[in-house]
Parts: structure tokens; C-alpha cells; sequence
């Protein structure tokens, strides 16, 4: 496990996105506070704060029942 602050994580994810027909790989960093999600090869990004992805999960996961 990667302690925090000891300088960011990057990955490509096996998962794949199609960007103008083409599939590309999802790339993630993990930063303290949020994701950042982008596609391989695109300088385009997103920020997810993670209460956001928790606060979904978690509803996703109450509505399922």
C-alpha cells in the first residue's frame, strides 16, 4: 500500500473508452483527495474527489437492496 504523501500513483487500467471511435485505455492517478481519471494518449483529465465515489457506491449499494 502506498503511504500518504509520498508522491502520486499512476496506472493504466485494462479498461477501455472510445474517443472519436477509437478505444483507449483509462489511466487513473490517485492524489489525496481525489482520481483522476483520463484517456491514454488525450491531456483531457477529470477529478473525482473520493466522498464522491464512496457517496455513489453507497447509494448505488442501498438501492440494490
Amino acid at each position: 500500500m502506498t503511504k500518504p504523501g509520498s508522491g502520486k500513483v499512476k496506472r493504466e487500467t485494462d479498461a477501455t473508452a472510445f474517443d472519436k471511435g477509437v478505444p483507449r485505455a483509462i489511466c487513473v492517478e490517485l492524489h489525496n483527495k481525489f482520481l483522476r481519471l483520463w484517456l491514454k494518449g488525450t491531456k483531457q483529465s477529470v477529478n473525482v474527489p473520493y466522498e464522491e465515489i464512496f457517496t455513489r457506491a453507497a447509494i448505488k449499494q442501498a438501492s440494490a437492496r
